[in-house]
């Protein structure tokens, strides 16, 4: 080849200079078949895009018209039936859309189709393990059906992939109080107790998420009736909290007749954790101070306990 080339370098030169046109060639094609490709790709994703938000929209105006009057189930099917097919026809034509899948399983499941929802939500767990909505989904149907041994994996494994959010943690904590006795009777946990600290954390975890929410600190404070020995001095705290937030809330005092009711119902709460802690002066005090007629039986309840427990010390 060194010979060749020193005897004709214009020959190799002009052979060269063909392959590589035509390698040069076939490359300017493949490239530009990638671009095709890829703006093809692009078109058919904005309108997969565009009709999931089409979708969603039709529907979510749909659920605003079902709210405001009471329509029989025969009529709301009907409404409902377009945004089905519209789900089933786009999932035709993107069987691995993830985001779709996940939307017409929750569809599903808001029409009571917990089996149809369950086989979506399944799909998506194959598709994208790591998505904690689906697990979260899938232990709801779970704990609805009562199976609380596949339940309680699955909203521990949504837990695990997304801390973070607050419905995950309310939920657990829900699911642990419901399932108590079935939980302790399958020796999933050691002790009542190691029980009610998980519960207890779960809801504790959704207030500190949410610092500032009524709700969180409200579902917090309650969790201490749930257990096998509350804490009266932290359920006292937690109360105290649930009523700070509430009355800090923006939404207090828009309905003067509710946020009294809501203020009143936190403070014989109050009331009652005085009581169990033996500051039955503070209890009564509070107890005066609540006027809603609702509450006459609480405040009686709590009055009772008091007289009861005073009693008790008499005679002791």
């Amino acid at each position: 080849m060194k010979l060749l080339h020193a005897i004709c370098p214009g020959i190799l030169l002009t052979v060269s200079s063909g392959i590589s046109s035509a390698v040069a060639s076939e490359f300017e094609v493949v490239k530009t078949d990638a671009v095709l490709i890829s703006a093809a790709e692009s078109a058919r994703e904005r309108l997969r895009r565009a009709e999931l938000l089409e979708i969603t929209e039709a529907l979510r105006e749909i659920y605003a018209e079902l709210q405001k009057t009471n329509v029989p189930d025969l009529e709301r099917s009907r409404r409902l039936a377009p945004i089905a097919a519209r789900y089933e026809n786009l999932i035709q034509q993107f069987p691995n859309d993830a985001e779709a899948l996940v939307l017409y399983a929750k569809f599903l499941r808001d029409g009571g189709d917990d089996a149809g929802a369950r086989e979506y939500f399944e799909k998506v767990q194959k598709l994208k393990p790591d998505w904690a909505v689906v697990y979260q989904q899938l232990a709801a149907i779970a704990a609805e059906e009562g199976d609380v041994s596949r339940a309680l994996p699955l909203m521990q494994k949504a837990l695990a992939l997304e801390p973070g959010t607050i419905v995950y943690q309310l939920q657990y904590g829900e699911l642990l109080t419901m399932f108590r006795e079935k939980l302790l009777k399958l020796k999933i946990f050691e002790t009542p107790e190691r029980l009610d600290r998980t519960m207890q954390n779960a809801f504790r975890a959704a207030r500190a998420l949410a610092p500032q929410s009524p709700n969180t600190a409200i579902r917090y404070a309650e969790s201490f009736y749930d257990v096998v020995a509350p804490d009266w001095s932290a359920a006292l705290d937690a109360w105290n909290m649930a009523r700070k937030n509430l009355m800090s809330s923006p939404d207090f005092g828009t309905n003067p007749a509710v946020s009294q009711f809501m203020r009143e119902t936190i403070d014989l709460h109050r009331a009652r954790a005085y009581a169990e802690l033996g500051n039955y002066a503070a209890a009564e005090e509070i107890i005066r101070s609540v006027k809603d007629e609702r509450l006459a039986h609480s405040r009686k309840r709590i009055r009772q306990m008091i007289f009861e427990k005073r009693n008790l010390i008499r005679r002791k």
